[in-house]
């Protein structure tokens, strides 16, 4: 088998699709791995109370963030569910995601690679992620008076 990357609008690839379909068939090919740009790794750290201040106030949060972070900094130690978090700002799925990958953004264009603002915990039953935050962050948004 040969896996071929294709980059370019759905059009071209499904032309691209339909050009290739029994151009291969009973063709022996080699098989490639291509290895990644960049290697994903797990190892990281905490955001220390500096660091998690800055990444809070570099820019002014939006409402519905400010919301979530209330309510993770109201659980404590505890964790609080998608599901739960995606009810309480009336977002769907999709609108979630899009959330916490902005803020995603925003903790990756303010500190160093690997420091990470939430814990999070994949449930594989319910097939989500449930949320909390480590003291540290706690802690800053205590300090910056967010509720």
């Amino acid at each position: 088998m040969k896996v071929i990357l294709f980059e370019g609008t759905p059009e071209e690839f499904s032309a691209a699709s339909q050009a290739l379909k029994g151009s291969l068939a009973g063709s022996q090919q080699e098989v490639q791995i291509a290895e990644p740009a960049e290697a994903v790794t797990l190892e990281g750290r905490f955001a220390t109370i500096e660091e998690a201040r800055k990444i809070l106030s570099r820019i002014p949060l939006a409402k519905v963030m400010r919301q979530v972070l209330v309510k993770l900094h109201a659980a404590g130690e505890q964790t609080v569910s998608s599901e739960e978090l995606r009810a309480l700002t009336g977002y769907n799925a999709n609108q979630f995601r899009g959330l916490m990958g902005a803020f995603g953004r925003r903790v990756a264009n303010t500190v160093e690679k690997n420091v990470w603002f939430f814990r999070k915990k994949w449930d594989p039953v319910v097939g989500q992620y449930s949320w909390g935050l480590p003291p540290s962050v706690r802690q800053a948004i205590e300090a910056l008076g967010i509720q």
